[in-house]
């Protein structure tokens, strides 16, 4: 059994601390990022995160995750400029990513 967790909309937070916070207090805001620079789950087993990925979802696996890094890096490194080879496929543990 998973445990229960709270989930919020966090675009909200801003709203919220805006009106209900004091007339002195200092502005608030977010920032919204794609999700592949800020979600990368790493909470599966290997036997579940084979399962996600032969049914076409994410694996959510460490290796995974650490894939998805990389990936982010890359991404960020291509758009200050750098020339970097497409990203290769690669399968660890018999999950592929």
């Amino acid at each position: 059994k998973k445990p229960t967790r709270l989930e919020c909309m966090m675009q909200d937070l801003p709203w919220l601390l805006h009106r209900h916070a004091p007339p002195h207090a200092a502005p608030v805001s977010f920032t919204a990022m794609d999700g592949a620079f800020t979600y990368a789950p790493a909470k599966n087993s290997l036997h579940e995160a084979r399962k996600n990925a032969a049914a076409g979802c994410s694996p959510a696996s460490a290796s995974s995750a650490e894939l998805s890094l990389y990936a982010a890096n890359c991404a960020i490194l291509r758009l200050a400029g750098a020339a970097l080879p497409p990203p290769a496929e690669a399968t660890v543990a018999g999950v592929q990513r």
